[in-house]
């Protein structure tokens, strides 16, 4: 049997796992969910996570773990809007200052610039740390970053 290499898993292997995942118990079910989806927890990958949670609860209707895990992921991400919109309403000011840098030559407000810069990447930072797989907070941080360095020549 041909094995395409770009699959980890040979064929075979594969049939074997579509047998044991369509005899499964609910329970079987359910569990795999539920740790998939606490890994996923562990590597602060939440919405993965949660994705896996909503699974598990469709298996085992209003499960208090699974609820709980998701209201908990659900708190997180609250943190991290507050935080992205600390982040965003100091940037539209940022922003201003940036373009009076770059586009009116008022290098004196450079050092401001920067430092108000600075203070967003921490708040933003700080939203990552809760959230280390959300590509909004990573495109946010790379702005940011970018605007630095144009700064900084």
């Amino acid at each position: 049997t041909y094995w395409d290499m770009s699959n980890p898993i040979p064929p075979a292997k594969l049939v074997e796992l579509r047998v044991m995942i369509s005899i499964e118990t609910a329970e079987d079910k359910f569990d795999r969910y539920f740790n998939i989806a606490s890994k996923y927890m562990r590597d602060q990958d939440y919405m993965t996570a949660r994705e896996y949670y909503m699974r598990a609860e469709k298996v085992r209707h209003r499960d208090p773990n699974v609820i709980a895990q998701i209201n908990q992921i659900d708190a997180i991400y609250g943190q991290v809007i507050i935080l992205l919109a600390e982040g965003d309403r100091a940037c539209t000011e940022a922003n201003r200052v940036y373009d009076d840098v770059i586009l009116r030559g008022q290098i004196m407000r450079k050092p401001d610039c920067i430092q108000m810069y600075s203070d967003i990447l921490n708040i933003y930072r700080q939203a990552e740390d809760l959230s280390r797989y959300d590509t909004d907070v990573k495109r946010k941080i790379s702005n940011i970053e970018r605007r630095i360095r144009i700064l900084n020549n």
